[in-house]
């Protein structure tokens, strides 16, 4: 008897699980931001057509209202045949002229890309990931996806 509700319950589960799942940047995932540290993780994948795509643990930060100097930053993960570059997070859309005031660059490595938020605007910002395959030229198409920083002052 325990074993039949046991395997039901596990059952259900995955059921469940299945039902939820949708592919890469099919929908968003937002996380609220309040710590030193945000950390986005950044995945090289490929998709149901064999192609690559990007894929984030988030799309969308949402900086708790007046908290300001939080880092956010993009970690290169599972992909040791890609590496983050200069470019590799730069603002777009409509707020983008005024994102260099609020997202001072905090760092940049292979695997690792940061920038501080002010946080003293309360104006949506998107941003693009890009990653590039190691050992490409400077001129080559990286791999993208596109996110949003919320700022909630």
């Amino acid at each position: 008897m325990k074993r039949k509700v046991l395997f039901g319950t596990i059952a259900a589960a995955v059921l469940v699980a299945a039902s939820v799942s949708q592919p890469a940047q099919a929908q968003s995932r937002p996380v609220p931001c309040n710590l030193a540290w945000c950390p986005i993780h950044v995945e090289v994948i490929k998709n149901p057509s064999g192609v690559e795509v990007l894929r984030t643990s988030f799309d969308e930060v949402r900086m708790a209202p007046k908290y300001s100097n939080g880092t956010i930053v993009w970690k290169l993960v599972g992909s040791p045949d890609y590496e983050f570059r200069a470019d590799s997070v730069t603002s777009s859309g409509a707020n983008s002229p005024w994102a260099t005031t609020q997202f001072p660059l905090r760092l940049v490595s292979a695997t690792e890309y940061g920038y501080d938020d002010v946080n003293n605007s309360g104006m949506p910002y998107g941003y693009q990931v890009r990653v590039y395959k190691k050992g490409s030229p400077a001129d080559s198409a990286p791999i993208v996806a596109n996110g949003t920083i919320i700022n909630a002052n």
